[in-house]
């Protein structure tokens, strides 16, 4: 794999599917793998507009539950979307809003925080998936450059399906 920049939107694009069809990726191909990379998620995205995990997925139930903690704001922010035991399909939806919408739940109202997420979520896909970050997005550049390491499968896994 060469080096790719990786824009939001494709962003938003693999992580929709290692959420939707990790099946289709092959990096998250045990349960166990699949319900920490669906708690990890949900721990960025509470890292970044607040709550706290709860209760974590499992093998045997793919539902993260988040409750309140003091840095969610009154309203809910962007967990007021969702049930607050929420499984892939709505993870998916709200980081498909946070990525390429992130004025939705007003938590990430500067391109600061929103280059700060992104950078995170594709850390996260690193961690999971391999490859690692190569150079962060920034207030100037919301795309993360993403090259190969030791962890990457050697058709490039997750990040092949980025065009």
């Amino acid at each position: 794999m060469k080096l790719k920049s990786i824009s939001p939107a494709h962003l938003e694009s693999v992580l929709s599917k290692l959420l939707t069809a990790p099946e289709a990726v092959g990096e998250l191909d045990t349960a166990d793998k699949f319900a920490e990379f669906l708690t990890a998620v949900a721990q960025v995205i509470c890292d970044h507009c607040g709550g706290e995990i709860i209760k974590e997925a499992s093998a045997t139930s793919y539902l993260v539950t988040v409750g309140p903690n003091d840095c969610l704001p009154d309203d809910g922010g962007i967990w007021s979307l969702l049930p607050l035991s929420c499984g892939p399909e709505q993870l998916a939806r709200l980081a498909t809003k946070l990525l390429t919408k992130p004025e939705t739940g007003g938590e990430l109202d500067t391109t600061e925080k929103h280059a700060t997420f992104v950078t995170d979520v594709t850390q996260l896909i690193c961690d999971h998936c391999g490859g690692e970050i190569v150079e962060e997005a920034s207030s100037t550049c919301d795309c993360v450059t993403v090259g190969p390491n030791d962890s990457l499968p050697a058709n490039g896994g997750v990040w092949n399906h980025v065009a």
